[in-house]
């Protein structure tokens, strides 16, 4: 049952990542500057809100059958630090899978 649940995670997490790349490399191919660090992609996704809810607000409605509302965001990512080293390792891994010129991995 374990492998299951890892394999079916790992699945979700490579169909983010591959979905991403194939929506961002067009973008970094026609003059958007690739963040060059793990601190510059931080810095640039990090404060956009509509991409941070509907990211974690996919993984929340898995793991609780119900929707995030909007205006809690901050307040579970604030509550729960779990919550801000996953969002930080996912960055970590959109780095090095989405936004590196070359490989995906």
């Amino acid at each position: 049952m374990t492998l299951k649940f890892n394999f079916e995670r790992e699945g979700i997490f490579r169909q983010w990542f591959e979905g991403l790349r194939e929506l961002l490399q067009p973008q970094f191919k026609s003059g958007l500057a690739r963040p060059q660090s793990f601190k510059a992609l931080v810095e640039r996704y990090t404060v956009n809100d509509d991409l941070m809810y509907g990211f974690v607000n996919e993984i929340y409605e898995r793991a609780v059958g119900q929707q995030l509302l909007r205006r809690n965001l901050g307040e579970l990512i604030r509550s729960l630090p779990c919550w801000r080293l996953f969002l930080l390792s996912y960055v970590y891994a959109a780095l090095r899978r989405v936004i590196k010129e070359q490989g995906f991995g």
